[in-house]
Formats: C-alpha cells, sequence, structure tokens
C-alpha cells in the first residue's frame, strides 16, 4: 500500500511538471530566442563569392579550406550574442530542416567601415639624411640602478647596452640621474633596429648631428614590417625610400590584426575586421534543435522545476 502511495504521488507531481510525454506541438520545430541550435551554413560576398562555410566540400571547392579546422554544423544560443545580429535574428522561425538565404547588412555584420583605422602610406617616401639627437638624457633613478647598479658617481662612464654607446653621469638626484653621451664628430655607430649606420657630422653642448650612412640601390628592412624598401635617390638633406610592393597580407600589431595592402602609390595599413562594410548574404540549413528555450510563467520568470528538485530522495521500502 505504501508503494502505491508513493507512486501516486510521483505520477500526480510529473504530470503537473510535464515529465510525462506529451504530444508536439506544431511549433516544437520551430527557432525561437532562447534555443540552442545546430546549423550548417555557406557565406558569400554579393559578387557570389564564398568566404565561410561549415561545410568540408563547400569550403574546397571555393578554394578556402583549412585543414586545421573540424567541419561540423555551427551550434550557438539563439539571442545569446554569440552570432552577428543578422544572423542571430535571421534564425529565428526557421524550423528543422528548412534552408533559408539571410542578407544582412553592415549594420547588422561587422559594421560599417571606420576611416580611422585606416592608415595609408607613400610607396615613395622622403626622408631627412641627418637627424638630431640630444646629447644630454635623464634616466629614473630606479631604472639606473636597476640597469647599471649602485654606488656610481658623477663622471662615471657607462656603456649603454644594445647601443654600442657610452655614456657619462653629469648629476645624480633621488629622481633622475642625468647622463651625456658620449660622442664626437667622425664617430660611427648604429642605433637599435636602425638598417643603416650612422656618422656624427656635428657635436655642441646640447645637439649631436648625424648622418644616416647610405648608399643609391640599397636595400633595407625597416623594423617589422613584412615589406623591404629600396634608396632610390639621395640628395645633401634628404633621401628617398621605395617600398617594395608584396601580396596582401596580414601583420600582428600591438593593437590588433592589420591587414596590408598595396595600390598604385600608397600602401594601405587596414585595422577593421575583413568583414567590415560588406553586405553578407547567409544560406542556413537548420540541422537540429540541440534544446528549447525554457518555459516561461506568466510573470516573467521560469516555469515549474523538475520533480528531482522538488522531492526529497525516497526510499521505498
Amino acid at each position: 500500500m505504501k508503494r502505491l502511495l508513493i507512486f501516486g504521488v510521483l505520477l500526480f507531481l510529473c504530470l503537473c511538471t510535464g515529465c510525462v510525454e506529451q504530444k508536439s506541438t506544431p511549433h516544437d520545430d520551430t527557432i525561437s530566442v532562447g534555443d540552442t541550435i545546430k546549423v550548417d551554413y555557406i557565406g558569400r560576398l554579393e559578387d557570389g563569392s564564398v568566404f565561410d562555410t561549415s561545410l568540408e566540400d563547400t569550403a574546397k571547392h571555393a578554394g578556402i579550406y583549412n585543414s586545421q579546422r573540424i567541419y561540423n554544423p555551427l551550434q550557438f544560443k539563439v539571442g545569446a550574442g554569440e552570432m552577428i545580429a543578422g544572423f542571430d535574428s535571421g534564425v529565428v522561425g526557421m524550423k528543422v530542416t528548412e534552408t533559408k538565404d539571410i542578407t544582412v547588412p553592415p549594420e547588422m555584420g561587422y559594421g560599417p567601415i571606420d576611416e580611422k583605422k585606416i592608415q595609408r602610406l607613400d610607396i615613395d617616401q622622403q626622408v631627412p639624411l641627418m637627424h638630431t639627437l640630444p646629447k644630454m638624457f635623464a634616466v629614473p633613478t630606479d631604472q639606473f640602478t636597476f640597469q647599471f647598479g649602485k654606488d656610481h658617481t658623477i663622471g662615471d662612464i657607462i656603456d649603454i647596452s644594445g647601443r654600442e654607446l657610452t655614456a657619462t653621469v653629469v648629476e645624480l638626484g633621488d629622481a633622475i640621474v642625468n647622463l651625456s653621451l658620449n660622442l664626437k664628430k667622425g664617430d660611427t655607430f648604429n642605433m637599435p633596429e636602425s638598417p643603416w649606420m650612422d656618422e656624427v657630422t656635428d657635436v655642441d653642448d646640447v645637439n649631436i648631428t648625424i648622418k644616416h650612412i647610405v648608399t643609391p640601390g640599397e636595400i633595407v628592412k625597416l623594423g617589422n614590417v613584412p615589406w623591404n624598401t629600396t634608396i632610390i635617390n639621395i640628395t645633401d638633406k634628404n633621401m628617398t625610400l621605395h617600398h617594395n610592393r608584396i601580396p596582401d597580407t596580414t601583420i600582428n600589431t600591438m593593437f590588433e590584426l592589420t591587414r596590408v595592402s598595396f595600390s598604385d602609390d600608397k600602401i594601405i595599413m587596414d585595422q577593421n575586421p575583413p568583414l567590415a562594410g560588406k553586405t553578407l548574404i547567409f544560406t542556413v540549413t537548420v540541422k537540429e534543435i540541440v534544446s528549447k528555450a525554457g518555459p516561461v510563467d506568466g510573470n516573467g520568470g521560469a516555469g515549474l522545476p523538475p520533480v528531482s528538485s522538488i522531492l526529497p530522495p525516497l526510499k521505498i521500502e
């Protein structure tokens, strides 16, 4: 009798909370906000070119196949902000097995192109042949101590690491140490990351004037940029650099990825997302509704919790 009573309580609670299997409604296979779904997709630009897809054969045919990628249906929660807005809203109302083209304008995709994120450099660039360095420079005392040690006195000569230069200590303060570069006319040296040597042409109490030692036709590498540069002309005051064209590429900067391309007379360095400013067309096929959004009561709260969270564990004797 006790077993029958417990069974009756469980049956009643299950009926109240939906534990007993019920017939599906016509809307069970329709996507709503909050559902977790799986879809296959092909993303195209307006010219028909494919830029992304979840289908391996399509990727190979389009020439965008990535052997490091696993091509499976894409799973995401609708309305959770995991996808671009146009894709997210475009799947609402679709049914399992349905295929639909979703057109996403830039404002619902990756946004418009931000001109502030585009830098354009002249391919042919004039650079002064002469440069002026301050003879005196200051270093914070704690940095000086860390780099050069303690117990220095005025007049000490220290080696400047990485620059093949020396400097003389001219003032020791609690906060700042003042140093003077030891360079004289005719000295040559190489600045860090500089592609050429420099020669001292003049020195006074304030400044040191240097001249870049370069020759026409010389090919140099400036910093960490992916292209090299040819020195095509030299005058008494300037040299002309020609930055040599390379195929479009992407580089890492301290801020974000930057796409590099060459026009007839410019180097274009673009930090916009690659699909910014573009209308995107997605062919989407719903493969599965992994889970439906939870039921909502009249007050906007969640529905009844499952039986397992209502009943304490029962020991049937």
